[in-house]
């Protein structure tokens, strides 16, 4: 009996040994703290596991479909600027028509890489593109690049809407 014991404990430590505690961060982000001193969100577990069983279930209904061609941008964008930051890739859907040309937009974001600001510099001819592409840049987060992040940044975003975006 004592020897079934010994033998079910030595399973089970290594399973403590992966144990995970959750945490909230100040800005109300739920992170997994792991033993070995390192962390991840949790929304970045789920998402994770999400897109892995979503690939799978699509690969085994079926197997011999090839991949949908990838729908051109239609649009080209460049950043300059935020010291600190790396630059998130920029994701625009649906453009309505008759948005081409150039919009520019000085975006000032926080420490901790959320937008704080959008200025408009240079207006396109499309009110409701510019709402979307405003609405686009707000929502991103900025990570930091390793090196000292200043308390405020910021940077230029330069979107250019071809007139083949459709």
């Amino acid at each position: 009996m004592l020897r079934k014991s010994l033998v079910i404990m030595a399973f089970s430590l290594p399973l403590a040994a992966l144990a995970q505690e959750e945490a909230v961060t100040q800005s109300g982000k739920t992170v997994l703290l792991y033993s070995d001193n390192t962390w991840k969100f949790k929304e970045e577990l789920a998402d994770t596991v999400n897109y892995d069983t979503a690939a799978i279930e699509t690969a085994s209904a079926d197997s011999t479909a090839a991949p949908a061609p990838k729908k051109p941008k239609g649009y080209s964008d460049k950043a300059t600027g935020f010291r600190g930051f790396l630059i998130p890739e920029l994701s625009l859907q649906d453009l309505p028509d008759r948005a081409e040309g150039v919009y520019e937009f000085k975006v000032k974001i926080n420490k901790e890489g959320y937008v704080k600001e959008i200025v408009t510099m240079v207006r396109g001819p499309h009110g409701q593109a510019e709402q979307l592409m405003r609405n686009t840049i707000m929502r991103l987060k900025f990570l930091p690049d390793g090196s000292i992040v200043p308390p405020l940044t910021e940077g230029t975003i330069r979107i250019t809407v071809s007139a083949d975006h459709q």
